[in-house]
């Protein structure tokens, strides 16, 4: 969250952190918050959900007749006359918290003493056919991104070819879990004609329901990787669970899929395909001429049917794996009918932002901000491109754990070091006991200056210390490691100035929820 800290902030830049500071702490679940027009008797939405409302026991019958505010799991997005879906990690009390603050009923899987409640073997079914009435009532073109890394970066570029010329709606944060794709169906905004939606898929199930709630006309799989093992167990799981996509989609609705991504049945497609590449040809749509300069990326699209080229420009961005997304942004846009310069128009409008790829400078030192989220592929990616960056002082890694690695975890970290150990930094500042773990079963060049940090204050002195005659900071991690919070602490100025820009969008959509 933004921080209203005097240090070194200019007066134009402390008047805009004190105004904005407050509103980007709002919440969506206000109280007050002014119900969607759409919403209907919880009858009528049992009905949509196929469940049987002759045998409700009397406390729900009194409600069946309530207009519903808004059906919500509880904890989040609550509001008053809402119906409460108890997910399956959500405990108990929270059913009875839902309640005692307004709400009709809940929807669980077995019976909650002293709760007003309708049994049901998948909560989380029930909740996906209700929210997906309000999508279907929205009558839009939902594109969905699935993936296990650079689903983010992927929709904010479909994003950007759409909107030029579409009514786009694409929510500005990572909303991609059941619960929070089923509140964006139920507050889609006016007028919206193209919806692009991010999809999880951290949990067994997550991918499918999602799907047959927005039903997408394009869904764009990513790069699929080893995350979310804790959940899986191996990889084709994860391959299996992201492929279920397909679920909620036509025959006459098309996947676009990444081919140098040898991993799952890809020719198991029962709807339109379209392929895209950097290596192979014989893709529909595949790079080609690739260049890295100060500038950021250039690059040919190649469009097979037609043997056309078009140059695509993405400013500031330097990462060779940031092709992949343009590839299926290109391929979206031409699938949706958008002129090929609108559609390069749009990919040159693209800009990264917050803490995901990332780079702005403070006074002559380069921070490469991505520390979102990170597996061994990204990490490998963040540090090649750091590398072939021209700065001129030494280079610094600030490298955290990896969350998500299952069994595989200390293979994961290993690998970890060993990118950093070829790479051409400096500097090694590793923090997290997993990568503390790994460094010390593995030797490192001579030449490169490791540095353990075991808890943040050692982090941020450790930065701080090390900044001085920097010419480059790359600071990768998983979520859970919050790396931000060093960049804030060490570079205060330069990361609320990126921090603004991030929010501003955010307080715009969360502000046209409540007014709608």
């Amino acid at each position: 969250m933004i921080s209203a800290t005097r240090t070194n902030v200019s007066s134009k830049e402390e008047l805009l952190l004190k105004i904005l500071t407050p509103i980007s702490k709002f919440s969506l679940h206000r109280k007050k918050q002014k119900k969607p027009k759409l919403f209907l008797p919880a009858r009528k939405l049992l009905e949509i959900a196929e469940i049987d409302v002759s045998n409700l026991n009397e406390q729900v019958l009194d409600k069946l007749d309530y207009e519903v505010s808004q059906i919500c799991r509880a904890g989040s997005r609550f509001s008053k006359n809402c119906i409460c879906v108890q997910f399956a990690e959500d405990a108990n009390e929270l059913m009875h918290w839902a309640i005692k603050h307004g709400a009709l009923f809940c929807i669980t899987r077995e019976p909650i003493e002293n709760v007003p409640c309708i049994v049901t073997e998948c909560p989380e079914a029930v909740y996906m056919k209700m929210c997906r009435y309000f999508r279907e009532q929205a009558n839009i073109e939902v594109t969905a991104v699935a993936g296990s890394i650079g689903k983010t970066t992927t929709k904010k570029m479909v994003d950007c070819v759409y909107k030029t010329q579409y009514n786009t709606f694409c929510d500005p944060e990572n909303e991609n879990q059941i619960d929070c794709v089923g509140y964006i169906c139920q507050h889609i905004p006016p007028k919206t004609v193209k919806h692009v939606q991010e999809v999880s898929e951290d949990t067994p199930g997550c991918v499918k329901l999602i799907s047959q709630m927005i039903s997408p006309k394009i869904a764009i799989i990513t790069a699929i990787d080893k995350s979310h093992l804790e959940n899986f167990g191996d990889e084709q799981k994860i391959y299996d669970e992201i492929f279920s996509i397909q679920a909620g989609m036509e025959k006459d609705s098309t996947l676009i899929i990444n081919i140098d991504d040898e991993k799952g049945n890809i020719e198991d497609i029962k709807c339109r395909k379209v392929t895209i590449s950097m290596k192979k040809k014989e893709a529909d749509y595949y790079a080609d001429r690739i260049e890295v300069g100060k500038a950021g990326l250039t690059f040919d699209v190649v469009e097979k049917c037609s043997q056309k080229r078009f140059r695509v420009k993405l400013n500031n961005v330097y990462a060779i794996h940031n092709i992949y997304p343009a590839l299926s942004a290109f391929a979206a846009g031409v699938c949706s009918g958008i002129e090929y310069d609108d559609i390069l128009k749009g990919l040159e409008n693209y800009r990264t932002v917050g803490i995901r790829q990332n780079i702005y400078t403070s006074g002559k030192t380069v921070i490469y901000a991505d520390c979102y989220n990170a597996v061994a592929s990204s990490v490998k990616s963040a540090v090649n491109t750091a590398d072939e960056m021209p700065v001129e002082g030494k280079r610094i890694v600030v490298l955290g754990d990896i969350e998500e690695g299952g069994s595989q975890s200390k293979e994961i970290h290993s690998d970890l070091i060993r990118i950093v150990d070829e790479s051409k930094f400096d500097v090694f500042i590793a923090y997290g006991d997993k990568l503390l773990k790994a460094l010390e079963d593995t030797k490192c060049r001579d030449s490169l200056k490791i540095i353990r940090c075991r808890d943040r204050q050692e982090l941020n002195n450790a930065v701080k210390k090390q900044k001085k005659g920097a010419g480059l900071i790359l600071f990768k991690a998983s979520r859970k490691s919050a790396l931000e919070k060093s960049i804030n602490y060490v570079f205060p100025v330069a990361y609320k100035k990126q921090m603004l820009k991030y929010y501003i969008p955010i307080i715009k959509w969360r502000m046209k929820v409540i007014v709608n």
